[in-house]
């Protein structure tokens, strides 16, 4: 959702040019469009920031819910997991994740 604020990073301004690549017509490069389309187009049903992941979790019985860095993790069978920096690069993929570890 840092997408959607003001001013936009160098970051920012090329994910929201590099997203265009998905779609089917030409559309303005907008935050509100990118960020849209990305939600519709791989069918996600919810998308969560830190706030709705920690309460989601505590109602389930976890503690200790820490946030972490994008492929960072005390634990090192957890580190390195996630792989879709390999298709988007790593300073897309650090902007659109998010990591929260919890314990039970």
């Amino acid at each position: 959702m840092d997408l959607y604020k003001e001013p936009k990073t160098e970051v920012q301004k090329e994910y929201i040019q590099f997203s265009q690549k998905y779609f089917n017509t030409p559309v303005p490069q907008m935050d509100t469009i990118v960020i849209n389309n990305f939600f519709r187009d791989w069918g996600h049903q919810f998308i969560h920031d830190e706030k709705s992941l920690r309460f989601l979790l505590e109602q389930a019985g976890f503690q200790k819910i820490d946030r972490r860095h994008v492929n960072e993790s005390p634990f090192p069978e957890l580190a390195r997991l996630e792989q879709h920096y390999k298709e988007i690069g790593e300073e897309f993929n650090i902007l659109e994740s998010i990591v929260v570890e919890a314990q039970k």
